[in-house]
């Protein structure tokens, strides 16, 4: 399956995964529901735990104190709430696994010129 994908290829795939014909609304119900669910539970500011795969949360940052000198002023920004994901360890092995570090440290001399 492609990283993005269209809601007719999901229930497409859906159903060739499962090996059945299910009606596209009840899967298009089904996931609608799902999504919105984590969606509150995040603005719930709670953890989502998959099994081999990882824990999707938010943390809030902590206010920072910025001084304007010339103003002789203290500024504080707001705490900010950003979304982290950690990997869990099986689904992290299997990726390592998976990853070919040749090709990713690889030094590419062609793109610099020698003068």
């Amino acid at each position: 399956m492609a990283n993005s994908t269209d809601r007719v290829a999901l229930y497409k795939y859906i159903n060739r995964k499962i090996k059945r014909k299910i009606n596209h609304h009840h899967v298009f119900s089904v996931l609608s529901i799902l999504f919105d669910e984590l969606i509150n539970d995040l603005a719930q500011d709670k953890k989502i735990k998959v099994t081999n795969f990882g824990i999707i949360g938010i943390r809030r940052s902590k206010p920072i104190r910025y001084r304007i000198k010339f103003r002789n002023k203290e500024i504080i920004t707001r705490s900010k709430r950003k979304v982290y994901f950690k990997v869990a360890k099986n689904f992290k092995k299997k990726m390592i696994k998976f990853l070919d570090l040749d090709k990713m440290f690889k030094e590419n001399t062609h793109h610099f010129h020698v003068l």
